[in-house]
């Protein structure tokens, strides 16, 4: 009987330490789950907290880039200040205890850049983001670029062709590259502020970034597409303005086509097939344009006339152009202006005689083909003249966390 007795009390005290280890794993559990559950729950009003500061700040972009365009004191500094700088705190933004800055700071007249940062308070923790966009408005004028008659923003590519530039020269703020089925003959001097291969560089007719004094970077002139608030902008003064469907169903009618006034088509423009087209004044696409189907059998003859000396002249494109058929273009006294790539591909024959200028963002010519610029100072501050200053553009966008 005393050693049952015995094996019953160690069995009690085995149940009972079994059981207090039981709970005490349990409390240590629960202990982790609960520190876990706090912890997520941090993370996750933190990136809340985090989220809505960005987004104030991002508001503050849009909010400096509107002022910038509409308030009269911010417009004149930026425009007109090349060390303009500006602080402006908004609070109450969105959040109870939200707030952004928005600090812009010129780099040039018209050019700088702007950092908002939003800052969301919740009790005694602040969070804060910024993020930061480089804006400019490229200023147009009599004619920005006098002694130039091809501008290039970016790249210029000649494989093939022959390419004359008379009056003047050729610019590019990136690089150039002349292939050895390419026949140039340039007047002016030829300036890249990269590289140009293909040719000799000596400093006088030919002049890259191995040069000195080194090419300066010359902002691209840019014209108002169709800025609501811009009573200058080319949709506002525009003579007829079609959806691309309508200019489509317009081609599709006519064989031959006269257009007078500034025609601005809301859409990517595409001309193919054997027709003559007429335009006394400018052709706009806040598209693309393109002429003719690549490798196809098209022969288009386009003619631009300059019809006053307050009517632009010409085409211009908000996207690309692109010539693909085996045409005629004959810009008299006006721009081909795109604020996109210039290309030319045709498998057979092109003739594209400007008289004026040529501006676009890039080129790439790859064709049997005859390219005649003639610069026309006139022609092409006549055709930039009635834009001072473009909308703003975002060129480059970042953001940083703090």
């Amino acid at each position: 009987m005393a050693a049952t007795s015995k094996n019953k009390k160690n069995s009690r005290g085995f149940v009972l330490i079994a059981a207090m280890l039981a709970m005490a794993a349990i409390a240590v559990l629960a202990f982790f789950v609960s520190s876990f559950t706090v912890t997520e729950n941090k993370i996750s009003v933190t990136q809340s907290n985090s989220l809505k500061a960005y987004y104030l700040a991002e508001s503050g972009i849009a909010d400096g880039i509107n002022r910038i365009k509409n308030d009269p004191t911010w417009k004149d500094g930026f425009e007109n200040n090349p060390s303009w700088n500006h602080t402006y705190v908004k609070t109450d933004a969105f959040y109870p205890g939200s707030s952004y800055t928005i600090n812009i700071a010129n780099t040039g007249p018209a050019t700088g850049i702007i950092t908002a940062t939003g800052n969301y308070v919740v009790g005694s923790k602040t969070s804060r983001r910024v993020v930061k966009a480089a804006v400019f408005k490229a200023m147009g004028g009599s004619n920005p670029l006098p002694e130039i008659s091809f501008y290039n923003d970016g790249p210029l590519q000649l494989s093939r062709g022959n390419l004359t530039v008379l009056n003047g020269g050729i610019f590019s703020n990136d690089g150039m590259v002349f292939n050895v089925d390419a026949n140039i003959n340039i007047e002016g001097t030829t300036t890249a502020v990269g590289n140009i291969n293909g040719v000799v560089i000596d400093c006088v007719d030919y002049v890259d970034k191995h040069c000195s004094p080194l090419p300066e970077p010359i902002l691209m002139p840019s014209v108002s597409f169709d800025d609501p608030d811009d009573p200058n902008s080319l949709k506002a003064r525009a003579s007829q303005v079609y959806s691309e469907a309508q200019f489509e169903e317009l081609l599709a009618n006519n064989q031959d086509i006269t257009l007078n006034g500034i025609t601005y088509v809301t859409g990517d423009i595409f001309i193919s097939g054997s027709r003559q087209l007429t335009i006394n004044g400018a052709l706009v696409a806040d598209g693309s344009i393109n002429l003719g189907v690549k490798n196809g059998d098209d022969a288009i003859v386009l003619t631009a006339n300059s019809l006053s000396s307050t009517t632009p002249t010409g085409l211009f494109a908000k996207d690309s152009i692109v010539f693909n058929a085996n045409s005629d273009i004959q810009i008299n006294h006006g721009v081909i202006y795109t604020d996109g790539d210039f290309n030319v591909w045709v498998k057979a024959f092109v003739n594209i005689t400007v008289e004026g200028g040529i501006l676009c963002r890039g080129s790439n010519i790859d064709s049997n083909s005859y390219i005649q610029i003639t610069l026309d100072p006139w022609a092409v501050g006549s055709a930039l003249s009635s834009f001072e200053y473009s909308p703003i553009v975002t060129v480059d966008h970042w953001e940083e966390e703090y």
